[in-house]
């Protein structure tokens, strides 16, 4: 494995790297602003308001909700996966503990609750990182159900496909 200090000296080369081949600003322009006119446009719906004639109603999940919450419990049930694979210990606890005390922090939500009950000598500094690790599964695991429940409406506007069908007889 590299050391930190050689892995971020590199970074720095990299991105002047990178911005050396950039193509000068006035090239790329045309481009974003022909995209920015041909991308729909969505605007916040509130029921019962008009739709207006070329726009539809679309119902999407509150992805700021979900996708934070997702995050947060993500990151906080990798940290008691790793701390239960690791044989995690802080203090100075009972030097004849069993090798698997912190199996229980592979549940998810509920492990670290399930492991604060399982040994009566764990240290209070274990009591209290497993504690937080386990309101924070908690909290950011309700943060995203609400990003699912939540469903936000927007006003789409209708882009035309390109494909026309006609017959005549």
């Amino acid at each position: 494995m590299k050391p930190l200090w050689v892995v971020l000296g590199i970074l720095p080369l990299i991105g002047f790297a990178a911005t050396t081949n950039a193509q000068p600003m006035n090239d790329i322009l045309p481009e974003v602003q022909m995209q920015r006119e041909t991308a729909p446009r969505s605007f916040p719906y509130e029921p019962g308001d008009d739709v207006p004639d070329g726009y539809r109603v679309v119902t999407t999940y509150n992805g700021p909700l979900l996708g934070s919450g997702g995050a947060l419990f993500a990151f906080h049930y990798v940290l008691a996966v790793v701390l239960s694979s690791s044989d995690f210990t802080i203090g100075t606890g009972s030097e004849e503990r069993d090798d698997a005390r912190n199996d229980a922090l592979i549940v998810p939500l509920m492990g670290p609750f399930i492991a604060l009950g399982t040994e009566a000598d764990r240290p209070v500094e274990e009591q209290v990182l497993f504690a937080l690790d386990g309101i924070a599964q908690v909290a950011s695991f309700s943060v995203a159900m609400s990003g699912l429940m939540l469903k936000q409406q927007w006003l789409l506007e209708i882009q035309p496909t390109g494909v026309r069908v006609s017959a005549e007889f």
